[in-house]
C-alpha cells in the first residue's frame, strides 16, 4: 500500500515514524508544506486553501490513503476532503476520550494551537464525551515554532512551560493531551517537568491504529476482487 502523510512541517514526522514502526511493509510519502508552516496561526480560510491544494497534489501520486498528520488541517478540512476524494482521508484527533476515561475524577488539559482550540471539531468531541466541566484548553503554539526551528533545549522549553502554567493549579490535573503533532517532540520534557506525576498522551497511536484497520479493509477488498476474476 502507498500511504501519504501530510503536515505543514515536521510535526507529522512523528506520525510517519509510528506508522512505519507498525506497518513497515507499506510505501510512505511525506509531504510537508514548508513554505507555509505553521498552519496554527493562520485563519481558517487560508488553512483550508493550503490543505486542499496540498492534498490535490498528493492524490495525483496515486496513493491508497492520505493521513492529515496535522490537527489544525484535520479540524478544518477533513470533512470536505472525505467528500471530495474516493480514498480514505485519515485525520488526527486529540486523545481526549482516553484522557477523560482515565482521569479518575481529576481534570484534563488539552494543549494545541489556537486555531485547533477555536474550531468546533474539538469542542464537539468534548461535548459528546459530556466532559465540558472536566477539560481545559490551553494554546501552546510556541512549541510549533520551536520544533520548526529545531529548538530542543530543555531549559527554553521549561521556561515556556513556567510562563504558560504560572496561573494554573496543576495539582488538579491527571492528564495532559498533546493536541498537535509538533508537541510530541517535547513529550519527554513535559513529563519531566511534572516529575512524571501527570500523564502526557497524544493521538498518534490512535491514528495509526485507525490507518491500519482501513488499509486492512482495502487489502481484503482487493483480494476479494482478485478471486472473482
Amino acid at each position: 500500500m502507498k500511504v501519504a502523510i501530510f503536515d505543514s512541517g515536521v510535526g507529522g514526522l512523528t506520525v510517519l515514524y509510528s506508522a512505519m514502526k507498525r506497518m513497515p511493509y507499506n510505501e510512505y510519502i511525506y509531504y510537508a508544506d514548508l513554505d507555509n508552516v505553521p498552519y496554527g496561526n493562520k485563519d481558517k480560510e487560508m488553512v483550508n486553501r493550503l490543505t486542499l491544494r496540498a492534498v490535490e497534489q498528493i492524490y495525483d501520486l496515486g496513493v491508497n490513503a492520505i493521513v492529515l498528520a496535522c490537527n489544525t488541517a484535520t479540524s478544518i478540512s477533513a470533512d470536505l476532503l472525505r467528500y471530495k476524494y474516493d480514498i480514505p482521508i485519515v485525520g488526527m484527533e486529540p486523545a481526549v476520550k482516553p484522557a477523560v476515561i482515565n482521569s479518575l475524577g481529576k481534570r484534563v488539559l488539552v494543549l494545541a494551537t489556537e486555531l485547533t482550540l477555536k474550531e468546533s471539531k474539538l469542542r464537539n468531541l468534548i461535548n459528546r464525551l459530556e466532559a465540558t466541566d472536566k477539560v481545559d484548553l490551553l494554546p501552546m503554539s510556541e512549541l510549533v515554532d520551536f520544533a520548526e526551528k529545531m529548538v530542543f533545549d530543555g531549559d527554553r522549553v521549561r521556561t515556556l512551560l513556567d510562563q504558560k502554567f504560572s496561573n494554573m493549579n496543576l495539582s488538579d490535573y491527571k492528564t495532559i493531551v498533546l493536541g498537535c503533532t509538533h508537541f510530541i517532540y517535547y513529550k519527554k520534557i513535559i513529563e519531566q517537568y511534572f516529575n512524571y506525576t501527570i500523564d502526557v498522551i497524544d493521538g498518534n497511536q490512535g491514528t495509526v491504529n485507525h490507518l491500519e484497520k482501513i488499509l486492512q479493509g482495502i487489502g481484503k477488498e482487493n483480494n476479494s476482487r482478485y478471486k472473482k476474476k
